[in-house]
């Protein structure tokens, strides 16, 4: 699956959650990116922030979907509860 999409868009998309439980699809996002790196920071710092709000002081899970591929790039190992787990080559911590 690949999508046209400007290069001015942001096309990687931040998903995560609390005790490896989903919310269910978009009640999941958390923002959206230009590139890996800016996904990767802007999730350790949510995670660097005690208490933060939407989320409590940890993700739990999180993976970051591409748009142009429709493929998730990274993520954690472990997944919400009742998704499969990331494999080793996506897998980032």
């Amino acid at each position: 699956m690949n999508i046209n999409v400007n290069t001015h868009t942001q096309t990687l998309l931040l998903f995560g959650g609390i005790e490896f439980y989903a919310r269910g699809g978009f009640n999941d996002f958390i923002g959206a990116y230009h590139t890996e790196q800016e996904a990767l920071f802007a999730k350790n710092e949510l995670e660097d922030r005690s208490g933060f709000p939407l989320f409590g002081d940890k993700l739990d899970w999180w993976h970051i979907f591409d748009i142009r591929t429709g493929r998730i790039v990274a993520g954690s190992r472990e997944q919400a509860y009742g998704a499969a787990d990331l494999d080793d080559a996506h897998q980032t911590n």
